[in-house]
C-alpha cells in the first residue's frame, strides 16, 4: 500500500475515525453550500458594488483580468529573471505552450466563470474548480505525460 501513498483506515482507530468524519463534513459542507440557498445573513461589508453587476461587460473585463495578470507577472518576472535568455521568443513549441495557456486556460476561462458566476454565484464557481486538476490530467495524458496514484 505504501508504493502508492495510500492510507491504511481502522475503523476502530480514533485518528481514522477523525479523518473519515473530516472527509464526509468536508463533502457535505461543499454540497450543501453548492445546491442549498438559505436565507441570506447580510453583513456589513457585503454591501459593495458587485463587480458583474456594476461591470456587465464579460469580454472586456476578462481582458483586464488578463492585463493586470500579464503586467504583474511581467513586473515579477523583471525581478526575478536574470538570464538574459530567457527573455528570447523562438517561434516553438513552448511558444505555442504559452499562447495557447493564455488564450484558452486564461482568457475563455475567466469568462466563462465570469458568466456562471454572474448567472449562479461564486459557490458555484468554486465548487467545480478541483475539476481542473482531474481535465488537466487526462489532457496532459493524451500528450504522453505519465500519471502515477498519489500525485
Amino acid at each position: 500500500m505504501h508504493k502508492y501513498r495510500l492510507e491504511k483506515i481502522r475503523l476502530m482507530s480514533i485518528r481514522s475515525q477523525a479523518k473519515i468524519i473530516g472527509t464526509l463534513a468536508t463533502v457535505a459542507g461543499a454540497m450543501i453550500m453548492t445546491l442549498v440557498e438559505g436565507p441570506n445573513i447580510g453583513l456589513p461589508w457585503t454591501k459593495q458594488a458587485i463587480v458583474l453587476k456594476t461591470y456587465p461587460a464579460e469580454l472586456s473585463l476578462t481582458a483586464w483580468i488578463c492585463l493586470l495578470g500579464t503586467v504583474e507577472g511581467a513586473a515579477v518576472a523583471l525581478v526575478m529573471e536574470r538570464d538574459k535568455s530567457a527573455w528570447s521568443i523562438a517561434w516553438d513549441t513552448k511558444f505555442l505552450a504559452v499562447v495557447y495557456s493564455g488564450i484558452f486556460c486564461s482568457g475563455i476561462a475567466y469568462y466563462v466563470q465570469g458568466v456562471v458566476m454572474k448567472e449562479r454565484g461564486p459557490i458555484f464557481v468554486t465548487a467545480f474548480s478541483p475539476l481542473n486538476m482531474v481535465i488537466g490530467a487526462v489532457m496532459s495524458s493524451f500528450m504522453s505525460e505519465q500519471m502515477y496514484f498519489g500525485r
